[in-house]
């Protein structure tokens, strides 16, 4: 049996309707969640109990959860446990052999676990209603629970509650290093800066102009960092330096980990900007010189999940190095240097620095493969890329690029002039958002169109159609063609909003927000540091996905 089966892929049109009612069902539940403790228990100790009644006392907490059989994910072990507070001995146990026949999909656990482990629970009740637990354990940080019964969440990773003071969770668990057992990797918890909890944020490294640096000289770091809120439309943290768990050079990924890499070795980890846990990754050897301008993200959502990896894409040249997260010693990193075509330049704009190589630009990442877009022949072009990590060390990690032709429709009226396009990977669907500009003025938006990638695509040829609603969703669009999302509602925004900041301009210091239904566009002035310049990178989104 395996606890970690249900990574299921291709949803169809009904399941895919499914997922719109089961959202409806958890915002209308989301309302109705207790946050504070607001039952008079009181725990067995000696000489108590005399003058208390019945009802208070916490006598049984059950523990309860579900295993699959490797081999046939639909086929579950769901049990119950219930234990007595005081001796911690087994007083009752309940167990069903079910075929469940929602697939697992990432933010909706409940709507496949839930109704199985309700009817266990109503077995305690029938069997043994003397047992029956006043507190319940469930796997999962999910905000959907069996009713009637207060409920801890438990997860194998560390949780982040907006509910509680970050610092108080993560001091309990400051410099808890574990093991994980199946997945071999190491992990352990770095208490994050409180300013982080303030997600999304957008984020500005820049250069003082009163400082001077030698000339000839590139400077290795920002000479201070601005991070800006956008929950709370205002600068949270302005200051010379960055936080001290992200120095080194590091990337923010779409899923919500920053890669971390050493400036003067060749360490490598993730770290969680909410909850503070740190995974390590391999060293990064002599043979692998990775700049400090890339493109980074995650193959899955999940960093647990067992296949998932982290990727890094050079901006300049077509390079790019990725390794597993999970996995124990046996863990290293793979180069490809990849061939998507050359540049189109007339010989009177080409230098000797002139780039020729195409380098891969609008990129995400959807169960488990990289997808990125790009032009061959002035026809748009998709590519799939698989990554391979053989367990045989003789042979190095590959990655496989499948191209694919795209339908007519995704060129459908496009107005004149430049187009950036950025891909977003949101609730395990692909869209492809589209900011057109007038003329070749990259100072004046005209318009913005999104398109979703159809589920069932043919063989040779991916197909997209256009949407005008995203729903309770916002996306937040960098600069670099990365793009990352959050739940509109939660973090008191527009709901099928994009934000996204000129490219073409570095360091552009004026949000953008574009209505996608009334299609009205608004300006905020994120920072006011008009003599700074940027460095290091353009700006970018710290921000952390409700998956």
């Amino acid at each position: 049996m395996d606890d970690a089966q249900g990574y299921q892929e291709g949803d169809d049109h009904d399941l895919v309707l499914q997922k719109q009612e089961w959202i409806k069902t958890q915002d209308m539940l989301k309302s109705k969640l207790i946050l504070e403790d607001e039952f008079a228990w009181s725990l067995p100790s000696v000489g108590s109990g005399l003058d208390e009644p019945e009802w208070c006392k916490l006598k049984y907490i059950g523990g309860t959860d579900i295993s699959f059989l490797k081999e046939d994910p639909s086929t579950a072990c769901a049990a119950v446990v219930v234990l007595n507070v005081d001796t911690l001995e087994v007083v009752h146990e309940e167990f069903n052999v079910v075929r469940l026949q929602v697939p697992y999909i990432p933010g909706f656990l409940a709507f496949r676990e839930a109704p199985v482990l309700l009817g266990l629970l109503e077995k305690v009740k029938i069997n043994a209603p003397h047992f029956c637990p006043q507190l319940l354990m469930v796997d999962g940080n999910g905000l959907l629970h069996p009713r009637d019964i207060p409920t801890v969440g438990v997860g194998k990773n560390v949780g982040y509650f907006t509910a509680v003071q970050p610092t108080i969770m993560v001091g309990m668990l400051l410099n808890a290093g574990r093991s994980n057992g199946r997945g071999g990797r190491r992990t352990s918890i770095q208490s994050p800066p409180q300013v982080l909890s303030s997600v999304p944020l957008l984020v500005y490294e820049y250069e003082d102009p009163a400082v001077v640096h030698p000339a000839g000289s590139t400077p290795t770091a920002a000479a201070k960092m601005l991070m800006y809120s956008l929950p709370e439309r205002s600068i949270v943290y302005t200051h010379d330096s960055r936080p001290q768990a992200m120095e080194g050079n590091f990337f923010s990924t779409p899923q919500g980990w920053l890669v971390i890499l050493g400036q003067v070795t060749s360490e490598a980890s993730m770290w969680h900007p909410l909850t503070g846990e740190t995974i390590t990754l391999p060293p990064i050897h002599d043979d692998h010189y990775i700049p400090t301008n890339c493109k980074c993200l995650l193959t899955h959502n999940s960093a647990a999940h067992p296949d998932c990896a982290v990727v890094l894409l050079d901006v300049a040249d077509p390079l790019m190095w990725f390794c597993r997260v999970n996995g124990g010693a046996d863990r290293r990193w793979g180069q490809h240097t990849y061939d998507i075509g050359d540049y189109e330049f007339l010989d009177e704009f080409r230098t000797p620095s002139t780039p020729t190589k195409k380098v891969i630009g609008s990129v995400a990442a959807l169960k488990g493969k990289l997808h990125f877009c790009f032009m061959e022949s002035h026809q748009n072009k998709m590519c799939v890329v698989d990554l391979d990590f053989p367990s045989d060390h003789g042979h190095p990690p590959t990655a496989e690029f499948h191209e694919f032709d795209v339908s007519p429709e995704f060129g459908i009226k496009f107005p004149d002039g430049i187009c950036s396009i950025h891909l977003v990977e949101s609730m395990d669907e692909l869209f492809a958002v589209c900011v057109f500009y007038v003329g070749f003025d990259p100072t004046n938006v005209s318009a913005a169109r999104i398109f979703k990638m159809e589920d069932s695509c043919g063989e040779e040829t991916v197909a997209w159609h256009r949407v005008d609603d995203i729903g309770d969703r916002a996306f937040l669009l960098t600069g670099t063609n990365m793009a990352t999302w959050c739940s509109a509602s939660t973090n008191n925004l527009k709901g099928s909003t994009l934000y996204f900041f000129l490219d073409f301009l570095l360091g552009d210091r004026d949000l953008y927000i574009y209505d996608v239904q009334e299609q009205s566009m608004e300006t905020v002035q994120v920072h006011d540091q008009l003599e700074s310049k940027v460095v290091h990178t353009e700006p970018y989104w710290i921000n952390v996905p409700p998956f």
